[in-house]
């Protein structure tokens, strides 16, 4: 859990635990409510105030002697240079674009190097397509020569759980609409 995550987790807890004044506890802020000096209110001010400074810290502009970090960088991608540049706030976006490293390149560097987390890597994984079945192509033949399409025949298969000598020969039934008639 990260520092902006504690404050906000705390805000929550003080909003549950501390005695709220009735102008508070209404959540009907206005402009007199919001200077309020009940016990939770000064708490749950300080709080964000000290969010809005974690999150200005955050968002804050690389130091300008950080040039020859890039260079570096740009020379030889190092683990040691890269983490320097993060801790002088340069954003992976502000990296690329001065390194002229693409996004894409210095992603694949970053896992690599363990700096993004496998989880990501381990879902993409999952969700690739099985290889195709040979069962599948044998009877794509006779599904085309049907005329059933290859989305009925998938969803007959996959979604209603048909064999697949049913799903390639059964014919689509035709659907019929019924219009309504104006009066």
């Amino acid at each position: 859990m990260n520092e902006r995550q504690r404050i906000l987790h705390r805000i929550d807890e003080l909003e549950l635990e501390l005695e709220r004044c009735e102008r508070c506890h209404k959540h009907n802020y206005s402009a007199i409510d919001t200077h309020c000096q009940c016990s939770a209110a000064v708490k749950i001010r300080e709080l964000g105030e000290k969010l809005l400074t974690e999150r200005a810290s955050r968002r804050s502009k690389p130091t300008t002697n950080s040039h020859s970090l890039v260079r570096q960088f740009k020379e030889e991608m190092t683990v040691d240079v890269y983490q320097q540049l993060r801790e002088n706030n340069y954003s992976i976006a502000r990296i690329s674009i001065e390194t002229g490293i693409p996004k894409t390149r210095l992603h694949q560097w970053r896992q690599e190097n363990g700096f993004v987390h496998t989880e990501e890597v381990v879902k993409r994984d999952v969700q690739k397509r099985e290889p195709p079945n040979s069962d599948y192509t044998k009877y794509r033949k006779l599904v085309k020569a049907n005329g059933i399409s290859n989305h009925t025949f998938y969803h007959r298969v996959k979604i209603s759980h048909w064999d697949m000598k049913r799903a390639a020969t059964e014919p689509v039934q035709k659907q019929t609409h019924k219009r309504k008639v104006k009066v």
